[in-house]
């Protein structure tokens, strides 16, 4: 398939974004994810084979490598400030796009929680990240059947990646997009509400929509955090 790369098309809408997106949903899904996730993270540059670490080159296997959406998504390995746009803007459609892929978006990650230690760790948290928020919290919008557990690895991994986002300007679509997963595994959930509370260089309104979504999630799932391993540290 032909497409002329985005970055030079600058009337196209977002319905033929993701539509063309869709077109590599099969062969390109893994590494559109890794792309998409790279934007979500306001983090500009998808780096190459050659510019990390052998260990984090074999763990992430051939995402690293080019595939077709490449020439539609990516100006050499630079993401374009047109796709960061409507990638940002386009968020929850993209995810309907890659949501056949769910059972081998869970199996990612949980292959990579398995395999991430050390100074490799931010790097592949990072990669995957993209693959928790599109395919498991859509996968509950669309009344798809998420496990807790699967629930629990795709925030497990939120958690770590929400720390290194680039702008905090993106805190508040990130968590957006991880809400519908809070009933899943509250208790993860909260987990990746402190972390982003970590973050020095919050906006007000973006403190303000986590202090609600703490007090939220504690009133409606207080009963279920209390019986939790290591809840009474959280009251």
């Amino acid at each position: 398939m032909k497409t002329m790369p985005l970055s030079t098309s600058y009337t196209t809408t977002g319905k033929e974004f993701t539509n063309t997106l869709r077109d590599f949903s099969n062969k390109c899904w893994r590494r559109a994810t890794l792309i998409i996730g790279h934007a979500l993270a306001g983090i500009p540059i998808v780096p190459r084979p050659e510019d990390l670490p052998n260990d984090v080159v074999e763990s992430l296997g051939d995402i690293l490598g080019k595939c077709g959406v490449d020439d539609y998504l990516l100006v050499g390995n630079k993401i374009p400030q047109l796709i960061w746009y409507l990638i940002k803007n386009h968020a929850r459609a993209l995810a309907k796009v890659f949501i056949n892929k769910y059972n081998g978006a869970v199996s990612e990650v949980r292959r990579v929680l398995n395999i991430a230690r050390g100074r490799a760790v931010f790097m592949r948290l990072r990669v995957l990240w993209s693959w928790a928020i599109i395919n498991n919290s859509q996968a509950v919008k669309l009344n798809k059947v998420v496990k807790p557990g699967d629930a629990d690895a795709a925030l497990h991994i939120a958690s770590f990646a929400i720390q290194h986002v680039a702008s905090t300007d993106l805190i508040m679509l990130i968590l957006d997009a991880l809400r519908p997963l809070r009933g899943k595994a509250p208790q993860r959930y909260l987990e990746v509400l402190a972390f982003a509370s970590n973050r020095e260089d919050l906006d007000s309104d973006t403190v303000v929509h986590i202090f609600y979504e703490l007090n939220e999630i504690l009133d409606d799932y207080g009963d279920v955090l209390g019986g939790m391993p290591g809840s009474s540290q959280m009251q």
